[in-house]
């Protein structure tokens, strides 16, 4: 497994917070997906959430108020810089470090927003298998591979849903595209 702790520390370290996780996590490119993740909690009972790579929070911000949302959220990271400073700025909220799936808080959903990208093929059927354990859904949050940009396998991202069963994403419930990305809620059965 590739040192992912040490890859995304340093990203935290050398970046200005609200710039580390990306182009992909600006609030004003998640307005869409936000409304819908709070559509999804109302329509399908979902009172606590564990978000599993939740980065700087960056997505939300604006467009979710988790401190003041009636709804347990755990914000997961491999960053331990990432992490403190999350615990500093949001003080209401929990947060704890963790490192591929493992001691993943019980909870009725899993967010896994723009993580699976940075997995290979043989990493994340694993990963996902172990997020399953303790939720009664997965929201999935990433670009499908459909705009010609999916290589397969290149650990770097595009592709993963070239093959959705192969994912074992087989108990969708609800899918729908934003722009070039789309959201899957899946059903633990």
């Amino acid at each position: 497994m590739r040192n992912f702790k040490k890859h995304f520390n340093q990203i935290y370290q050398e970046h200005t917070f609200e710039e580390a996780s990306g182009g992909g996590s600006y609030p004003s490119v998640n307005i869409e997906y936000c409304m819908l993740l709070l559509k999804i909690f109302h329509e399908y009972n979902i009172t606590s959430i564990v978000d599993y790579g939740c980065g700087n929070m960056e997505s939300y911000k604006g467009n979710i108020d988790w401190e003041n949302l009636d709804v347990d959220y755990t914000g997961l990271d491999i960053s331990p810089t990432c992490i403190q400073k999350n615990k500093t700025k949001y003080p209401n909220l929990l947060f704890k470090e963790v490192e591929y799936g493992d001691n993943i808080p019980k909870c009725d959903a899993i967010i896994v927003k723009d993580i699976l990208i940075h997995y290979t093929d043989e990493e994340r059927k694993p990963l996902l298998d172990n997020l399953r354990k303790n939720a009664k859904y997965i929201i999935s949050y990433h670009y499908d591979g459909s705009n010609g940009r999916a290589s397969e396998s290149d650990g770097n991202g595009y592709g993963m849903f070239r093959h959705i069963k192969e994912y074992n994403f087989n108990n969708i419930i609800y899918k729908q595209y934003i722009g070039e990305k789309l959201l899957i809620l899946e059903k633990i059965l």
